[in-house]
């Protein structure tokens, strides 16, 4: 989770680190890569909840649920009562595709040429030669 030196409360800065804490203990006792499978640990009212992206883990975790669960309890001296595996679609991130750019024709780039050749604005001026020039599009 991210990292916060400063938060106006600090139960919920405890509350973020014992989430870390558990995460990786039960990626430790697993002996999941965290950077191959992404894996969170909530816990609320004596109920442990494994968050995993990946189906696979998901189903192993689900055959592995009382071993954790003891493992868990036993590193925080705590006394959770069940473990729920809970599978989350992984989060995708947009292809950004470029489109090609048209080539202007030579009568465009010249009407575009004579239009900049009469404006003050020396931006507006730069622009239009800009787009007029083929080699700095």
């Amino acid at each position: 989770m991210k990292q916060a030196n400063h938060l106006p409360n600090t139960y919920l800065y405890e509350s973020i680190k014992n989430f870390d804490r558990l995460s990786q203990c039960v990626q430790q006792y697993l002996r999941i890569d965290p950077k191959q499978f992404k894996l969170y640990v909530v816990a609320r009212q004596q109920i442990v909840t494994v968050v995993v992206e990946s189906s696979i883990l998901a189903n192993q975790l689900r055959y592995q649920q009382k071993e954790v669960l003891k493992h868990i309890n036993h590193t925080f001296l705590s006394q959770f009562k069940e473990v729920k595996i809970k599978l989350v679609p992984p989060q995708m991130t947009p292809v950004v595709v470029s489109k090609p750019r048209k080539e202007l024709s030579k009568e465009v780039s010249s009407i575009l040429m004579s239009m900049a050749e009469g404006l003050d604005d020396e931006d507006l001026k730069a622009s239009l030669q800009r787009i007029a020039t083929p080699q700095a599009r």
